[in-house]
């Protein structure tokens, strides 16, 4: 699935990045020859500024075809996801720099100017970011937490691998021998990323920044270790079983309970083979469902190796499918940003070539900033009492980043439609102009409506925080550290 999804994500944008500059630069240059010819300074200036726009998509298009083909492939890879990690704020970079040059009339320069230097300069912050922020593209760096704690369980994973290589060298069941070349080849592909090897062969920094990478890198680790449920001694077998037990005794798994019961009639067959004691102290009622035997047969074993295995399996299923979501999650929310922003660069642009007056540029600011910083608050209150033991692969920062942006909006709103609609009921539509709306000196109350509506979009987004709460819960929920002490240090806890 997540090679599907990636596959889809590329292709759309190669071909994004393919059409976009041939239309932008048609289009500019055929504005710019009609505004020549009907010697009309507005389309001249439309025409330049698509111009421009289609020269540096063409530019990132070559960067990237020579990133696939050069020796600056890495670095250009790596610059290429700074890019994209930094889109966030090439907008809003943009949008300031217009209003700011647009209120301040800087070098005397009309609105049109304005726009353009707003583009261009922004455009240029928008590069200098993206080179920092290439530093922090990398496995390690993207998300030190998770890659501290892959690494650990990876350094486990060797060592219990090189105790079992060992142990088994003689000998040469077919069980034995499958499950010891998939553990290998599991173990060679984490080696390769997790190990300290320089490889872009399966994984670049796209991986990293969008959080796939991860998710993968799970997976391999868990079939890795659920192989290894094959070879590891009974007792740890035994103990890594019970582990798993408590983990789906407080997970939301749909076929928990069918899980639970093949887990234990298999560990009731393991106890007779190796004596543990429940360490819940607890009769089991499964025993009492297991036709007494003496002992479990060798032959029977492996059996029991692998059922405990496809539990494993299905927990560990239900946990990666959880992480996914929340990487899916951010993902939309930054796209939503981004998205959203463009939006209201366009409204600002809008707003200068229109040639709005100072006063009504700096009141439209005062007022998003106003809706912003009051959503800001309130998600940051909300967040105070949510889970945060869990890592959410950097969802709660997107929804840092995505309300004030919507709360700004928000407040524009409705410091816009309040007074047209208050004048309208009042039968006197005309005699209230955007000017007069957006005038700090005759409309002061307007800062209470910005607050006001500045708080709406928390109830707009709680769809997703609750879809993402929910994630986090079952993720809690599916780890035993919650419920009781850890057995095995060989059971996983993710």
């Amino acid at each position: 699935m997540l090679e599907k999804t990636r596959s889809s994500v590329e292709a759309v944008w190669g071909i994004t990045l393919t059409g976009l500059p041939v239309v932008f630069l048609v289009f500019g240059f055929a504005l710019v020859i009609t505004g020549y010819l009907q010697t009309d300074p507005k389309l001249l200036f439309a025409g330049s500024v698509i111009l421009a726009s289609g020269a540096f998509a063409a530019i990132l298009k070559s960067v990237i075809i020579a990133s696939e083909a050069s020796q600056w492939r890495g670095w250009l890879e790596d610059y290429r996801a700074g890019m994209i990690v930094t889109a966030v704020i090439a907008p809003g970079l943009v949008t300031a720099i217009t209003l700011v040059i647009s209120i301040r009339h800087w070098l005397g320069m009309s609105n049109g100017r304005a726009l353009l230097l707003g583009v261009v300069g922004g455009l240029i912050g928008w590069l200098i970011c993206a080179a920092i922020a290439k530093i922090f593209v990398a496995i390690h760096s993207a998300n030190p937490a998770v890659y501290r704690n892959l690494c650990s369980r990876f350094q486990i994973l060797e060592a219990q691998m090189n105790e079992v290589e060992k142990r088994l060298a003689s000998r040469s069941e077919d069980p034995i021998v499958y499950a010891l070349a998939e553990v290998k080849k599991y173990r060679s592909l984490l080696q390769e990323v997790l190990g300290g090897e320089k490889s872009t062969q399966n994984f670049s920094a796209q991986d990293w920044i969008g959080a796939s990478g991860y998710i993968r890198l799970w997976e391999l680790l868990h079939r890795a270790e659920e192989a290894l449920i094959l070879l590891a001694p009974l007792e740890t077998v035994a103990a890594d079983a019970w582990h798993d037990q408590l983990r789906l005794e407080g997970s939301n798994i749909d076929n928990r309970h069918a899980l639970l019961q093949c887990l234990e009639k298999n560990l009731a067959l393991l106890r007779r083979k190796v004596p543990l004691e429940d360490p819940a102290a607890q009769p089991n009622p499964t025993d009492q469902q297991v036709p007494a035997q003496s002992n479990l047969s060798d032959q029977q074993v492996p059996a029991v190796r692998e059922m405990l295995r496809y539990v494993r399996r299905s927990i560990n299923e239900f946990r990666d499918e959880r992480r996914f979501g929340l990487v899916q999650a951010r993902n939309r929310l930054l796209k939503t940003v981004v998205l959203t922003e463009c939006i209201g660069f366009a409204l600002a642009a809008l707003a200068v070539i229109a040639n709005a007056t100072d006063i009504s540029l700096t009141a439209a600011t005062a007022f998003f900033l106003v809706g912003a910083v009051v959503g800001l608050f309130n998600q940051l209150y909300l967040d105070a009492s949510t889970e945060t033991a869990t890592d959410d692969y950097g969802l709660s920062t997107a929804r840092l980043l995505h309300t004030p942006l919507f709360s700004g909006l928000a407040a524009l709103g409705g410091v816009l439609i309040i007074p047209l609609l208050t004048s309208g009921v009042h039968g006197a539509p005309a005699s209230l102009s955007l000017a007069t709306v957006f005038d700090l000196t005759k409309t002061p109350f307007s800062f209470v409506l910005a607050a006001i509506f500045g708080l709406t979009p928390t109830v707009l987004i709680s769809r997703l925080q609750q879809e993402a709460e929910q994630y986090k819960a079952d993720l809690k929920g599916s780890d035993s550290l919650n419920r009781g002490p850890v057995v095995s240090s060989n059971a996983p806890s993710s």
